[in-house]
């Protein structure tokens, strides 16, 4: 763990010192606002309906609360996996681009502690914004839409709670761990980018539409699973990683 840190701290230091990460931070209100937005429109119309019989207040609440938390839970994927696709240019492709990879190679360091120090370093900065978008994103939709709506501040329920602290940076890691491994081995870094937004869209659309109540245990497990999935697809496609095609790659 001890080298694998320091490929982190290493990588994490070039992101932090870049100009262009703090650029990327722009893009924080076009991610926030919009999401928002969205969420108070549900909320008013299921004002109006309490308002005017449609819906009792407890099912108002709940209709509240199930909406809440497919917003928390999208915007926390989204935004992290946002955030990774900025950091990750700051990781690999750098690399390639300055020839420096090769050096890196040369060390002591294995190419599998390369490869997870590198995609640690994308995903911490985007698991803590995320986090913290989403956050802020729970207290905002509660003081602007919810109170005033239907009189009570809503919180997320326990599974999903987990679903957005746990679950979602668990696969947010993973797909990071993919892409990254990808970056490596791969000397076209277009195919790589297309990949990453399949990988995007390819898991937001099955975590939505999973047939089962995003409030419910159910739904908890069911992201556990996937993460399951995933980390067999991560140790199969790690056999593929040697220092022979990462360099290849690097000339490529």
């Amino acid at each position: 763990m001890g080298k694998i840190a320091l490929v982190t701290s290493r990588d994490l230091r070039e992101i932090l010192q870049s100009k262009g990460t703090y650029w990327g931070l722009m893009v924080l209100p076009l991610i926030f606002v919009p999401t928002i937005v969205v969420f108070g429109e549900g909320i008013e119309w299921i004002g109006e309906e309490l308002t005017i019989g449609g819906y009792t207040e407890e099912e108002a609440r709940l209709e509240s609360e199930v909406l809440l938390i497919k917003m928390t839970i999208m915007l926390s994927f989204v935004s992290m996996m946002t955030f990774c696709l900025f950091f990750s240019g700051y990781s690999v492709l750098s690399e390639k681009l300055k020839c420096s990879l090769e050096s890196l190679m040369a060390t002591p360091l294995t190419v599998q502690q390369i490869w997870l120090g590198k995609a640690l370093a994308v995903f911490l900065p985007s698991a803590l914004l995320g986090i913290g978008l989403s956050a802020a994103a729970i207290v905002a939709a509660n003081e602007l839409f919810i109170v005033s709506a239907i009189g009570c501040f809503i919180a997320l329920p326990a599974a999903s709670l987990i679903v957005c602290i746990v679950s979602i940076p668990a696969i947010v890691l993973s797909l990071v761990c993919v892409t990254t491994l990808l970056q490596l081995i791969v000397a076209n870094a277009r195919v790589v980018n297309v990949l990453f937004f399949l990988f995007i869209f390819g898991v937001a659309f099955g975590i939505m539409s999973v047939p089962v109540d995003v409030a419910s245990l159910d739904f908890t497990l069911v992201s556990i699973a996937f993460i399951a999935v995933l980390a067999i697809f991560i140790l199969l496609l790690a056999r593929l990683l040697t220092k022979e095609r990462v360099v290849l790659s690097s000339k490529g």
